[in-house]
């Protein structure tokens, strides 16, 4: 048990009496002393030093924001720049803009699967056919090719290596389907047909809101159908 101030103040004050009278004990508690005194000394200085431990300034480690998760769902606004992306467009749809069409026309759109988000609808031996863009952990692909960072990464190369080996790549099938050719040569522009005003307003509004919150709109229940329908690009 600690001895209380008082009581330790006697101590000092025998082992210095005791000293002074060169007790045989003298070195001994000499030494004690002077560890008791260094002890104190530490202790009145930090007391009145001006600065306890409370005082010292806490230093606070910088905030460790985590990167945002970024999905497929989030290069859609980025996408709407480029002519080629249609947005979610039905399949029937397509299929009839690129009826006739030339081999190596092409366009992209929202994917009618789940499991899928983009697809890409291109002529080849004039056919229309359609393929999914997948999206892994190596980035976007198609048709087993490597990954990219966004899809407009994807159909960039694409096109590229179309118009300078004539040739992107074959589609996959079963064994005992034929393998049509992948050229990716003419973008099919949804900028073709001339919009009206009001088609062009619905579409800048649903690029920066998303269809769950366009019934928290204050607008008229006829302006928030207009808003919700499917095909707004």
């Amino acid at each position: 048990m600690t001895n209380p101030p008082n009581k330790r103040a006697k101590n000092w004050l025998k082992c210095l009496k005791m000293a002074k009278e060169g007790s045989q004990d003298a070195p001994q508690r000499d030494s004690a002393l002077r560890r008791s005194f260094k002890g104190w000394h530490k202790r009145m200085k930090h007391l009145f030093s001006g600065s306890t431990v409370e005082d010292s300034p806490v230093v606070t480690p910088p905030a460790v924001t985590p990167p945002p998760i970024h999905g497929p769902k989030d290069d859609i606004s980025e996408l709407a720049l480029n002519v080629w992306y249609w947005g979610p467009v039905s399949k029937a749809l397509v299929e009839q803009r690129l009826k006739g069409a030339p081999d190596g026309a092409f366009l992209v759109r929202d994917s009618a699967s789940e499991r899928h988000v983009f697809s890409i609808t291109f002529r080849s031996v004039g056919k229309t056919l359609h393929a999914r863009i997948e999206h892994t952990q190596t980035g976007y692909k198609m048709f087993g090719h490597q990954g990219f960072k966004t899809v407009k990464d994807l159909i960039d190369d694409a096109l590229r290596i179309s118009l300078e080996k004539g040739l992107f790549c074959y589609t996959k099938g079963p064994d005992d389907s034929p393998n049509f050719p992948v050229r990716l040569l003419t973008p099919v522009s949804r900028y073709e047909e001339v919009r009206s005003l009001q088609h062009l307003a619905r579409f800048i509004i649903r690029q920066h809101i998303s269809i769950s919150e366009v019934d928290k709109l204050h607008l008229p229940q006829s302006v928030i159908s207009f808003l919700k329908e499917e095909d707004y690009f």
